[in-house]
């Protein structure tokens, strides 16, 4: 049993652990419980309690029988299971050069073991089973059904649907803070690829956006849920972002290519979208 407590980043940090850490446990034959997911299960119903538990098919586990998150919390801190942790300069891949990894070992032959970190990876094993991941990560129904129409309105619009992740609030001050104006460009640059073909747009946003800054080719994701934004972004042909795990997840579990914001440095070819593989 694999248990991480330690909660790294937001939304996209979280999904993407906790699908490398499933990955795992299909590979391994280990189940993996992860509370540090709890405050989004209310979006995603395969998780029925906050300990967020994935059990691999066929795997005798019980969980009404496993100690409690609290309990498993404490024996960790004093150290009577032990924690492996992944805060290293380089992702481990544990499907490939670091399956001896002395932590890989432990988390496999451990009854019980507490997991910290980010740079853990799978690079075969969780492509896969990406039908598995979607299923997992699939949201409510009602999330589903607000991108479904987002998506069904931007296809009214244009042959193809560019979804934008323009996220200011958090990268104001960093190099991942790009403008209005910047964002506008790269649109422009992305729908000439496509000519004669009309492109449209898919706006999310946390930010309070005006419409009229905007080519009458653009629908906005308004309801401020980051679920259904990012799901919205899933749906469509293409994302454009800044380097963020929120767009990129969208790109992995929709296997959309993303463009990648860069400064501020023009797209020259639809060819510098890529799917997501982290």
């Amino acid at each position: 049993m694999i248990i991480t407590f330690k909660r790294f980043g937001r939304l996209g940090n979280r999904l993407f652990l906790f699908s490398h850490l499933i990955a795992f446990a299909e590979w391994s034959n280990v189940s993996v419980f992860m509370p540090a997911f709890s405050e989004f299960i209310g979006s995603f119903p395969f998780f029925k309690n906050p300990l967020c538990e994935y059990i691999p098919k066929g795997k005798d586990t019980n969980v009404s029988n496993s100690p409690s998150a609290l309990g498993l919390r404490a024996a960790g801190l004093i150290r009577a299971i032990p924690t492996v942790r992944f805060w290293d300069e380089r992702d481990i891949v544990f499907d490939g050069e670091d399956a001896t990894d002395s932590r890989v070992r432990t988390m496999i032959e451990s009854p019980r073991v507490v997991f910290e970190g980010w740079r853990f990876r799978s690079h075969e094993t969780i492509l896969g089973i990406m039908p598995r991941i979607r299923t997992v990560f699939a949201p409510k129904e009602n999330i589903l059904h607000h991108a479904e129409a987002l998506l069904e309105h931007a296809r009214g619009m244009g042959d193809i649907v560019i979804g934008v992740h323009l996220r200011w609030e958090d990268y104001r001050g960093t190099p991942y803070f790009f403008p209005l104006n910047v964002f506008l460009n790269r649109m422009k640059e992305i729908a000439s690829f496509f000519k004669p073909m009309k492109v449209s747009f898919v706006i999310c946003s946390p930010e309070k956006l005006k419409q009229e800054d905007f080519p009458d080719t653009c629908v906005f994701s308004s309801d401020g849920s980051p679920v259904q934004d990012m799901y919205s972004l899933a749906g469509c042909d293409y994302i454009l972002g800044p380097p963020s795990t929120f767009s990129g997840w969208a790109s992995f579990y929709g296997s959309k290519p993303l463009f990648t914001m860069r400064k501020d440095i023009p797209f020259d070819n639809v060819s510098e979208a890529d799917i997501v593989r982290w």
